[in-house]
């Protein structure tokens, strides 16, 4: 199946009888025994998010039939699309395998929702934690990280630097005042904390 034979399925067609058109979705190839991924990733995420949405199928549904053609696109080329797909069902369905591939897809794609993932679960980091160096060494300026990398740093000195470089990455990014007021406030306290 190719991609243009992809596009004859409307992901945006409003679905009244979800049965049928999942019946419809395994005449065309997409579900059941020996179904296929479409060609384009890009695609794949869009079609399942809109049979998901309708009822059609549900993301544990498509993990099983898709899991393997999605690792497998991850592992042996460049799909960030393919990785983005199994991502969303691997958090959908609670996948035990989520926090191992967030790395994969830190360390293959740079991909900063991953590394948001992978630093939230951490309760405390130290000064030397090396995903402060990762974060150092790529020069990630999202201000969301920044901030949460900020909240678990247990050395109050270097979470002045991270509240300070989320300051700074607001302020490069500022739409209103009250975006860089968290960070600020938070240097303020941190700081008088420190003095005290």
């Amino acid at each position: 199946m190719s991609s243009v034979e992809a596009l004859d399925w409307d992901p945006f067609a409003e679905v009244s009888n979800p049965r049928e058109t999942q019946a419809d979705l395994r005449k065309r190839g997409y579900l059941g025994r020996g179904a296929r991924l479409p060609v384009d990733s890009l695609l794949a995420s869009t079609l399942f998010g809109s049979w998901i949405d309708a009822g059609v199928v549900k993301p544990r549904t498509l993990l099983q039939i898709h899991e393997e053609s999605l690792r497998e696109r991850c592992e042996q080329g460049d799909d960030a699309d393919a990785f983005g797909v199994l991502v969303a069902l691997y958090s959908m369905t609670d996948h035990e395998g989520l926090h191992e591939l967030e790395r994969f897809g830190w360390d293959r794609y740079q991909d900063l929702n991953s590394f948001k993932a992978m630093v939230f679960r951490e309760r405390t980091l130290s000064a030397t934690h090396p995903y402060l160096a990762s974060a150092e060494d790529v020069g990630l300026h999202d201000p969301e990280l920044m901030q949460l990398i900020a909240q678990r740093v247990d050395d109050p000195e270097t979470r002045i630097v991270w509240i300070s470089r989320a300051a700074r990455a607001e302020f490069a990014d500022l739409f209103s005042w009250h975006q860089v007021q968290g960070p600020l406030g938070a240097l303020s306290e941190t700081l008088k904390e420190r003095d005290r």
